[in-house]
């Protein structure tokens, strides 16, 4: 009933049930499924803003509820892109903007996953900080041009001035993300905004990254843009040339080899 937006069931399930003792608390707190997720979970997974509405308003349902995997309800909504349903459980509970899971994603992580520019907007007015990172230190901006959202990059540079130089733990920059995702407009974008050219801790360059990716246009750009050379090499003293051989990229692997000796 809360996955299908069904309020009525879940009326006639609360209020016509009261002569079983304590079955509206059951329902309210212990009831999970296999993955730990409370009805609320689910309303807000599937966008189910009546249902989400009800359980909150009438039945007191908890926003703060973790599931299995740590996600509260405003994890799964943020994740989903469904905009009500998160300024809904903002208005319920506004300490949850920034709330992370065991692997530190916040909601506005999950809304860069998703490509929810809107969503993201939402979480910032309410609170929502771009700067807190997951485990592998990457920031939203890191994960909008992970998951290849131009304009959710775009609006957190230039709304939020974002840092288009910061580094994950791995020292990986955007840049390094927008070439391993391929998306040469993200990528021509940060260049625009000056983004350096800069090595990970394995010593790699956005175009060692590119390349063992076999994202061809995307070392083009890196190549003809930035002015990375297809002989710069990494820790293992690995080139852009060998890792798209590596990597099984061999048409890559041959017109590098023609950049190389032009």
């Amino acid at each position: 009933a809360a996955v299908c937006d069904q309020v009525e069931t879940l009326y006639y399930i609360f209020n016509n049930q009261k002569r079983q003792t304590h079955f509206a608390e059951q329902i309210r707190w212990t009831i999970r499924d296999s993955h730990g997720n409370t009805l609320l979970h689910l309303a807000a997974a599937y966008g189910s803003l009546k249902s989400l509405n009800y359980l909150l308003d009438h039945q007191s349902a908890d926003a703060h509820a973790r599931s299995y995997n740590s996600f509260q309800p405003i994890h799964y909504a943020a994740s989903s892109g469904h905009e009500n349903c998160v300024k809904l459980l903002l208005t319920s509970a506004p300490d949850t903007t920034n709330e992370q899971t065991t692997t530190l994603l916040t909601p506005m992580h999950l809304a860069c996953q998703n490509g929810s520019l809107e969503t993201v907007k939402i979480l910032s007015s309410h609170g929502g900080n771009y700067k807190l990172r997951d485990e592998n230190g990457l920031n939203c901006l890191h994960t909008a041009c992970q998951y290849s959202h131009l304009d959710i990059v775009q609006w957190m540079v230039e709304k939020l001035n974002a840092n288009v130089d910061d580094f994950d733990y791995m020292n990986n920059t955007p840049l390094h993300y927008a070439a391993a995702s391929g998306s040469e407009l993200i990528l021509i974008y940060l260049l625009d905004r000056k983004a350096r050219i800069t090595r990970s801790s394995h010593g790699n360059t956005p175009l060692h990254v590119a390349a063992e990716n076999g994202h061809q246009g995307v070392c083009a750009v890196l190549i003809e843009r930035a002015g990375c050379s297809v002989t710069t090499r990494n820790n293992a003293q690995l080139t852009a040339i060998d890792l798209a051989e590596q990597y099984g990229f061999q048409n890559l692997a041959h017109d590098l080899r023609l950049r190389e000796n032009p």
